[in-house]
């Protein structure tokens, strides 16, 4: 009898206890995971990030500047790398830039391409063809220091001499004297006074 009873309670601990089941541990871990193709790489966004991480989209400008160009009356459009582009055409909604090299025989031919929008409050600038070249070391103020001295030499009223102008022009853009002396004033007043002076005869003529 108590062999039987002994029997008895085996069996019934057997069917009490489930040995499929197990108890399933918590595991925090730090960030939920997310299936992964292993085609696309994945890229981890931040909490404080906005749309699009900075190392994305680092990789091409974005934005653009207008500094005026070397001839009088003419811009030099500049992206945030550095890169300097001339307008190539005017088209409906928007203009189409070149790089400077297409149109400096001394460099090596670089056949980058952008367009920004007709409106140039806005600032944003989309690449075409991409540059074959590092971005040129340049002074941005020197632009704005060779503009100013221009304007103000070529003036026909004008009762100052090219020194007096470039020594108050330099107080107003200190950064760029360095890299922008009188002799290139000088030599450049020059080639505009030419310059006009022939397209006036021409108009005279003609």
């Amino acid at each position: 009898m108590d062999c039987q009873n002994h029997i008895r309670v085996q069996n019934q601990h057997l069917i009490d206890h489930n040995y499929i089941q197990h108890v399933e541990e918590r595991i925090d871990v730090p960030y939920p995971f997310v299936d992964h193709n292993y085609t696309i790489p994945v890229i981890k966004i931040e909490d404080d990030d906005e749309d699009v991480p900075d190392e994305v989209i680092a990789n091409k400008p974005i934005i653009y500047r207008i500094l005026p160009g070397i001839q009088r009356n003419t811009k030099i459009y500049v992206d945030d790398f550095g890169y300097k582009y001339y307008k190539k055409k005017l088209l409906v909604n928007k203009v189409t830039l070149i790089c400077e090299r297409q149109r400096n025989p001394s460099r090596r031919m670089c056949h980058g391409t952008a367009s920004i929008n007709k409106d140039e409050t806005d600032k944003r600038i989309s690449i075409g063809t991409p540059h074959n070249h590092d971005p040129p070391v340049i002074d941005l103020n020197v632009p704005l220091l060779r503009d100013a001295l221009g304007e103000r030499c070529l003036d026909p009223i004008r009762t100052e001499s090219v020194r007096s102008i470039y020594n108050s022009e330099i107080i107003r853009h200190q950064e760029a004297a360095k890299n922008y002396t009188f002799k290139q004033t000088q030599a450049r007043v020059k080639r505009m006074r030419r310059l006009r002076l022939r397209r006036l005869t021409i108009d005279y003529c003609s």
